[in-house]
């Protein structure tokens, strides 16, 4: 992503820009899985993270595609669908069925086709075959002309990767709980609820992605309903939680919809009139705060662009609605359950 900015070099994705066009309806018929696993049992799938040449840290897992991978996939809890190159796919393996083309907010549009297979995530796999994006052609949407990733050639692009040549991965996996016409597979795993639990900065070994918890795995969570803000002004987006972002120091307090974000290295504020806050920014001490006063759930962090705790305003006259796009922090400071059934989160202290 074109930015300037040191800490700022990632891969923020909004799902409310995705736009498929399609030559028939099997991308509208694929955001409602019909097809669960007939066993939920609980399975665990390594989350594994990589370090890019800028020091931005991305997160991923095997995935496999018909018989193609298993290939390293991006985990992206800020898109909905999976997406893979071209490069990657074997001229002639997959049937077109439509039209893909998929934007995400560092201004990189993947274009592309659609196609369906069964897919493999880790262990658990969808059992029939599901919607996904073959990714032809990266181009740069209307706002951000000069994207990085559109001025590299398609052999040396990654998603992901900044820009930086060789750097990235070959797919995407989306697995945030927007509507979309490409499919989500974690919904067609069991009974389309999971944990996200990310490797810490530090810390030796993987993370892990826990498809069907067992309640008891459940019961230290804070659970929120989605936005209905962002449900109702941004076609059906869900990926976020009505809540605020703190300046403890000057009292400050910002509030709206913040959408947690696996694929962000910072947090990113969009609104219309950011606050001009007079103090040393060393002397900043922020704080996420999830949820109402009845219901609230506080994540303090320091200003520290190491480890994805810095933060940006991004002043946008035109925008309806304050966006608290809170990155990858909220994942780092807790384990996230998600409940794609009913639309709810979870927050677990780690």
């Amino acid at each position: 992503m074109s930015s300037g900015r040191m800490a700022r070099g990632g891969f923020w994705v909004l799902s409310l820009l995705g736009i498929c066009l399609l030559a028939d309806s099997a991308c509208q018929a694929a955001t409602k899985p019909k097809h669960p696993m007939a066993s939920a049992s609980r399975v665990e799938i390594p989350i594994e993270r990589t370090v890019l040449l800028d020091g931005v840290v991305r997160y991923w897992v095997p995935v496999t595609i018909g018989t193609l991978g298993p290939v390293p996939a991006l985990l992206d809890t800020g898109s909905t669908g999976l997406l893979v190159l071209s490069r990657a796919v074997k001229k002639g393996a997959f049937r077109r069925q439509g039209w893909v083309n998929y934007s995400y907010a560092n201004g990189e549009t993947l274009s592309g086709y659609l196609a369906k297979a069964p897919i493999r995530i880790g262990s658990a796999g969808t059992g029939v075959p599901i919607s996904f994006g073959v990714v032809e052609k990266v181009k740069c949407t209307g706002d951000k002309p000069k994207c990085l990733g559109a001025k590299l050639k398609p052999e040396v692009y990654g998603i992901g990767g900044d820009g930086i040549e060789g750097e990235g991965f070959v797919a995407i996996l989306g697995v945030g709980p927007a509507q979309h016409a490409l499919a989500n597979p974690l919904a067609f795993l069991g009974d389309k609820r999971w944990i996200i639990d990310l490797p810490l900065p530090g810390v030796a070994g993987a993370g892990t992605l826990i498809l069907n918890p067992t309640e008891a795995e459940l019961s230290g969570f804070t659970m929120f309903p989605a936005s209905a803000a962002t449900r109702s002004q941004h076609n059906g987006f869900k990926g976020a939680i009505d809540g605020c972002l703190v300046e403890r120091f000057t009292g400050t307090s910002i509030c709206g919809p913040v959408a947690p974000d696996t694929g962000g290295p910072s947090v990113d504020v969009k609104m219309a009139n950011p606050p001009n806050f007079s103090m040393p920014w060393h002397l900043a001490q922020f704080a996420l705060e999830l949820g109402t006063d009845r219901n609230r759930f506080t994540l303090p962090f320091d200003l520290k662009p190491e480890s994805a705790a810095w933060v940006y305003f991004d002043q946008e006259p035109k925008t309806p609605q304050t966006m608290i796009l809170a990155g990858v922090l909220p994942y780092l400071k807790c384990r996230v359950f998600y409940d794609y059934r009913t639309n709810n989160f979870g927050f677990e202290s780690r």
